[in-house]
């Protein structure tokens, strides 16, 4: 008996090689949110960018579902790209200073 209060196959699914490609396409997309804050700030203050990584997220926990990866990684990888987009974005607007 496991102690553990969440299934395996609740985290990773029956395919977890599926569930850890997509959680590294999903660091991958936090990566290039990352570049682009210190690249070319301007395109991240846009809504079209926004508009992108919800549809990259989309089609990542699209794919998660369709190959059997874990759920929890599906919701993971598909909130991934709109919070580093988001986090981004008010790191441009609101920079933190130590006054």
């Amino acid at each position: 008996m496991s102690t553990l209060t969440l299934s395996r196959t609740l985290v990773l699914g029956d395919h977890p090689r599926t569930s850890v490609r997509a959680l590294i396409a999903g660091l991958v997309t936090v990566g290039l949110a990352v570049a682009l804050r210190f690249n070319s700030q301007s395109i991240l203050l846009g809504p079209e960018l926004s508009l992108l990584a919800a549809g990259i997220g989309f089609v990542l926990a699209i794919a998660v579902g369709r190959y059997k990866g874990g759920v929890l990684i599906g919701i993971l990888t598909a909130a991934l790209p709109v919070f580093a987009l988001n986090a981004a974005s008010t790191a441009i607007l609101e920079p933190v200073s130590l006054n």
